[in-house]
Order: structure tokens, then C-alpha cells, then sequence
């Protein structure tokens, strides 16, 4: 199997796994995490990473994705990668207008936090982008012809 899919496959799976892991956590006299697929970004995700390793299976596959496949599959990771920030900077500026209104909003600012499932969305997301551009197919330098090689 060609590197890049491969790693492709192993970045999507985290994706999927991260969905199923806290995206929030509250902790009062015992820890509750709350994970993605409470609400309906986490089932985004989950298709989205989905699709991204779905397409590394089809094809070739001892040669790297191209084409609309490779096209697809960034797309999807970096928005896999957007929801995950949105939600990250949604669940920051709920908490920072709740602490802003009273001295209770301010204890439970304290006791929520973004679980690590959320920011390994993130991060899996951003890595599917950067895995496609780094490992793609380089194009074969041009081989010079005898009137290139005379100059």
C-alpha cells in the first residue's frame, strides 16, 4: 500500500475514534465528559473522516491519492478541522458570557474544560491537509533533450 494512504487510512481512524472521545469535560464531585456525538458536529466529523479514508481504499492502491479524490479528502479534513475549532471557540465564549454574569458563572468557567477528543479533531483534521501536500506524487523533472544539454 502507497505511504500517504496509508497514513491517510491511520489519520481518518483517529478522526473517527476522536469523535466517540470527550469533547467536554465538567468536573464536579466526579468527572462527566460529554463527547461529539451528543450533538450533531460529531456525527460532521465522523462522516467527514469517514469519507477521507473511505476514498484512500479506492483505486490504486499502491499509487497516492490525486485528482478529485485527493481534492475531496483535504477538503473534508480541513473542515473536520474548522468544526472542531468552532466548537472549541463556541464552548470558550459560552462560558466566558456565563462568567461575565455572575460569581457562579465564574465557579463553573472554572470547572468546564475542552476535552481531548475535541482537540484531536483539530488535529487530525490539519494533518490530513499537510499528509496529502507533503506525500503527494512529485512530477518527474523533465528530461533535458540533446539541444537543452548543448546550451
Amino acid at each position: 500500500m502507497n505511504k500517504q494512504k496509508l497514513v491517510i487510512i491511520i489519520i481518518a481512524a483517529l478522526g473517527v475514534v476522536s469523535t466517540f472521545l470527550p469533547w467536554a469535560t465538567v468536573k464536579l464531585y466526579a468527572s462527566i465528559s460529554i463527547n461529539g456525538t451528543n450533538g450533531g458536529d460529531g456525527w460532521i466529523t465522523l462522516g467527514l473522516f469517514a469519507i477521507a479514508g473511505t476514498l484512500s481504499l479506492i483505486g490504486d492502491r499502491k499509487r497516492p491519492l490525486n485528482g478529485t479524490y485527493k481534492i475531496i479528502t483535504m477538503v473534508a479534513g480541513l473542515v473536520a478541522a474548522v468544526v472542531g475549532i468552532l466548537n472549541i471557540v463556541n464552548m470558550r465564549s459560552k462560558l466566558s458570557e456565563i462568567s461575565n454574569q455572575n460569581f457562579f458563572g465564574d465557579q463553573l468557567k472554572d470547572m468546564v474544560s475542552t476535552g481531548f477528543g475535541l482537540w484531536l479533531i483539530v488535529i487530525c483534521g490539519l494533518a490530513l491537509a499537510i499528509v496529502i501536500y507533503l506525500m503527494r506524487e512529485k512530477k518527474p523533472d523533465a528530461i533535458p533533450t540533446n539541444s537543452q544539454q548543448n546550451q
